[in-house]
């Protein structure tokens, strides 16, 4: 079980004192070696390490796993990030070869090594890439190699395996398993809270207008949010719990729920994210159907007004005309159509399409008779006396051409917020990036 899934590492040279679980009753400062991503167990700690004891090269992994390997033995010691997609031995690790190119040991991850070429992303973190090389002197080897992808891809699959070959374990056994109840409880928990938000978006009000949809989305997106964090918090308060049963106390709760570096940086990045994907919503939700709707309204105001001046009023029904079409499948669709059908004073039977006035049309019912107020002059231009009874902009109009204007002004000040976020992100970068090679 872990506290986290993933925790960067800083790799250093540590003084260990002769007494210590780890020193091997060296009395000098003992070189070790730490990944940059490892995880450690609910006590907090990493087991997963190089050191050099008594001329061996010494790596430790979790379960209380020992591998040592004399120095005389080693031919070399391979970083590299991986290569292809043969399972196994394609990600990133630490490689130690024996004097015939042989494979005695792979310890899974990204070491300190790895990251001290050229190319390297900043991470955040100021690391020691001389740990190695401090490692390798104290054993009287040569300095480790750090791979490129292409070089990697070229020796890699030609390692064999030594005899008495051994992969270091990075992980605790039940890592998978927590792994997948996390990620389970993470889905549901999800899922419920999504459908929630889809169902308070739905019972809004019809005078919203299309801002429903935007805010069922927004909701949602918080839900999500929302589930990842308390996935986290409770991760932590595991951790928390497993360490005040250890010590039988009581723990410090800042140490488990108070600011880390790397998880801020990653809900600011996420925060930024999110921020420049809603430009494009507020533009969609706000100006395009706030002007749509206010075209829209204008014509159905239109329309309305010429209808109660100089409509003819007459007896009708309102049913469905279907059409037929087919998806990209060649599978057929049907759709309907409300369409009035009346008589005029004339004689004449027309059959019109019924307009969607406020954004509706008139609900279909071939026996329910309705009253059709038509213009005598263009007979095809009519409506039920109901749609026109009212005003055109009452409900979703109006609603979608408030929230238009709301929302467009909110661009403003987003788009500003925005651009001054990804402009404090890359000089941060730059930041971190000279700090790291300095």
């Amino acid at each position: 079980m872990y506290r986290g899934s993933v925790l960067r590492y800083v790799a250093s040279v540590r003084a260990v004192s002769p007494g210590s679980p780890t020193g091997g009753g060296s009395t000098l400062a003992t070189p070790e070696a730490y990944p940059l991503s490892g995880a450690t167990d609910l006590l907090g700690r990493m087991p997963v390490r190089l050191r050099a004891e008594d001329g061996d090269l010494v790596a430790y992994g979790f379960e209380g796993q020992r591998i040592a390997i004399p120095a005389t033995e080693i031919g070399a010691i391979c970083l590299h990030r991986g290569w292809g997609k043969r399972r196994g031995r394609s990600g990133p690790a630490l490689v130690v070869l024996d004097n015939h190119g042989r494979m005695l040991l792979r310890a899974p991850g990204i070491w300190a090594a790895a990251v001290a070429g050229r190319g390297t992303k900043p991470t955040g973190y100021k690391i020691n890439p001389g740990s190695f090389d401090k490692l390798c002197v104290s054993l009287g080897i040569a300095r480790a190699k750090s791979l490129t992808t292409r070089d990697a891809r070229r020796q890699g699959p030609h390692w064999k395996h030594a005899p008495g070959y051994r992969t270091v374990r990075i992980r605790s056994r039940g890592y998978v398993f927590t792994r997948l109840m996390l990620a389970v409880t993470g889905v549901v928990v999800g899922l419920l809270a999504v459908t929630a938000s889809v169902l308070i978006a739905r019972a809004l009000p019809p005078g919203v207008g299309a801002a429903r949809i935007l805010i069922g989305l927004l909701l949602s997106v918080a839900a999500v949010w929302g589930t990842v964090w308390l996935c986290g918090v409770a991760l932590r308060a595991l951790n928390w719990l497993a360490v005040s049963l250890h010590v039988r106390s009581l723990a410090p709760l800042d140490r488990f729920f108070g600011g880390e570096r790397g998880r801020n940086h990653r809900a600011k990045a996420w925060l930024t994210n999110l921020m420049i994907l809603a430009i494009p919503a507020l533009i969609v939700w706000g100006p395009v159907i706030g002007l749509i709707s206010l075209t829209h309204g204008f014509a159905d105001q239109a329309l309305v007004t010429s209808l109660r001046h100089s409509g003819v009023r007459a007896p009708g029904l309102v049913v469905n005309v279907p059409t037929y079409s087919t998806d990209d499948n060649g599978n057929p669709v049907l759709v309907s159509h409300a369409t009035l059908q009346f008589m005029t004073k004339d004689g004449v039977s027309v059959r019109t399409p019924d307009p969607a006035i406020g954004g509706s049309t008139w609900p279909m019912n071939p026996k329910q008779p309705v009253e059709v107020v038509y213009d005598p002059a263009h007979p095809s231009t009519a409506a039920v006396a109901g749609q026109i009874s009212g005003s055109p902009w009452h409900g979703a109009p109006t609603g979608n051409v408030v929230s238009g204007a709301l929302l467009t002004a909110a661009l403003v000040p987003l788009t500003w917020l925005t651009a001054r976020r990804i402009r404090a992100a890359r000089r941060a970068t730059r930041e971190e990036f000279f700090e790291v090679i300095a």
